[in-house]
């Protein structure tokens, strides 16, 4: 949420005149961002638990979750070393 990558995507906030403005965009831009977050984190966990009962496994949406966040992991590994 801190990073700078974000950045260029609030950048419009710069161009506007009042801060009447600034606020309701960067209040619309928070809430369409948690919405969205919100929806996808939904129809992941959906997937993947419907994953699990097509594969007639019930444990499959915790080894998937382990196996993501070790991916998430070494990535940030990566990232730090490089």
């Amino acid at each position: 949420g801190l990073s700078l990558d974000g950045a260029p995507s609030i950048a419009p906030a710069l161009a506007m005149y009042s801060w009447k403005s600034v606020v309701s965009f960067l209040i619309s831009y928070c809430v369409g961002t948690m919405t969205i977050m919100s929806l996808t984190a939904g129809i992941v966990g959906e997937g993947s638990m419907r994953l699990g009962q097509a594969v007639n496994n019930p444990d499959f949406p915790r080894k998937l979750s382990f196996l993501s966040s070790l991916i998430a992991i070494l990535i940030g590994i990566y990232y730090i070393m490089f």
